[in-house]
């Protein structure tokens, strides 16, 4: 799915041109993102999302939705 039409619903403080972003498979855990994967930070009890974008991004994320 196009990552336009994902996000297109969300209300968004900063986005880039999501034109040709094709979005394979959503995670919120960084060590199950593959190419293509849509990365959702969430922050738990035992660990905060934000801290691993740089690993779902080197596995392959083509984009992160985060609350900072």
């Amino acid at each position: 799915m196009n990552l336009t039409d994902l996000i297109s619903k969300l209300n968004i403080v900063s986005a880039p041109d999501c034109d040709g972003i094709n979005v394979t498979d959503i995670c919120y855990d960084s060590r199950k993102v593959v190419n293509g994967s849509l990365f959702i930070c969430l922050t738990g009890g035992v660990a905060d999302g934000h801290n691993f974008t740089k690993s779902a991004e080197a596995l392959g994320a083509v984009a992160v939705v985060a609350e900072r």
